[in-house]
């Protein structure tokens, strides 16, 4: 995910500098949740990347973002969904704002690009995100999340041939001749190509809509467990498998250690505080009930005094 969005972004700054916009340090718009890769790229490929104030609905700001568009602004972002809090941004919104001021625009569906289209087949509400909506350039999208294909593939689509062909990078000037490639690594193992290949063509449409439905019936069950205990409740309105919630009187860190404590494995996320229940599977069917009372049992310890904060704060690396 982190290199689709790394050759994304690249693509930006190479369309940025044909276009001669942007000035020496071209900037990049991206809500305050967006990914690290992106702060990571722009760090790379020296791009102003400017994180904007998210709404209070935990989705990007389309007025905010409208505010912060400056003289040296290129592009903005999205994403679909958000990894700290699973909600898709405005997309349709960011779109328009693109449009009107010749900017490029990127989703990141990295965690959703392979897992919301069923989950709006299901029946679920989900925003647009993708190529439907006019004014979005290009895409990640991880075969190795809800692809569940081996580690690590991944996709970065484009809606036009013409924004890929920013991509490439093409020499020629040694002695062999002619150099091209579209991607970072000039040779790459093609074991996770094949194995996204072959899973997708041994699940079809039907394998995927089976699987996403044990996802969101989880999900639905998780959601409703953590709101029926006094004194929590589920952060925004999440659109697909990433759920994250907070406590009103408890400490999170401390509710977090007592959930390992129970040998679960329990993600904190920081602004909000929260515990980030993230990315449910298929595979967490079966233990929805025990973990919702050993949640239960925790926040009781937690409540008692017998369990305190401990470890590393919330974070996330990958």
């Amino acid at each position: 995910g982190t290199e689709s969005i790394f050759l994304a972004m690249k693509s930006i700054r190479d369309w940025a500098r044909a276009e001669r916009r942007g000035g020496d340090r071209p900037e990049v718009l991206v809500p305050y949740s967006a990914h690290p890769a992106f702060s990571k790229a722009g760090h790379l490929l020296d791009l102003q990347v400017t994180r904007v104030p998210i709404g209070p609905d935990l989705r990007a700001d389309t007025s905010a973002t409208r505010a912060a568009v400056g003289p040296n602004t290129v592009a903005l972002v999205g994403s679909a969904p958000t990894f700290p809090h699973g909600v898709v941004d405005p997309i349709e919104g960011l779109a328009t704002l693109a449009l009107g001021h010749d900017l490029w625009l990127h989703v990141d569906a990295c965690v959703g690009g392979y897992v919301l289209p069923f989950v709006r087949r299901l029946g679920y509400p989900v925003p647009a995100f993708d190529f439907s909506v006019a004014g979005v350039r290009s895409m990640s999208a991880d075969t190795h999340k809800y692809g569940f294909a081996a580690k690590g593939a991944s996709t970065v689509l484009y809606a036009d041939p013409r924004w890929h062909a920013f991509q490439i990078y093409d020499f020629d000037d040694w002695s062999y001749g002619r150099y091209s490639a579209p991607t970072l690594a000039g040779t790459r193992p093609g074991g996770a190509v094949a194995a996204a290949w072959a899973v997708m063509r041994y699940l079809g449409v039907e394998g995927y809509t089976r699987i996403v439905a044990d996802i969101m019936r989880t999900r639905d069950a998780l959601a409703a467990g953590i709101a029926a205990l006094p004194g929590l409740h589920v952060n925004g309105t999440p659109e697909g498998p990433i759920l994250t919630f907070s406590a009103e009187r408890l400490d999170t860190l401390a509710l977090a250690a007592a959930l390992r404590a129970r040998g679960w494995y329990a993600l904190t996320g920081a602004r909000p505080a929260c515990i980030h229940l993230g990315m449910l599977t298929a595979v967490h069917v079966p233990i929805v009930e025990r973990w919702l009372a050993d949640l239960k049992d925790a926040m009781h310890e937690v409540e008692s005094g017998q369990t305190v904060a401990s470890g590393a704060g919330p974070g996330y690396g990958g």
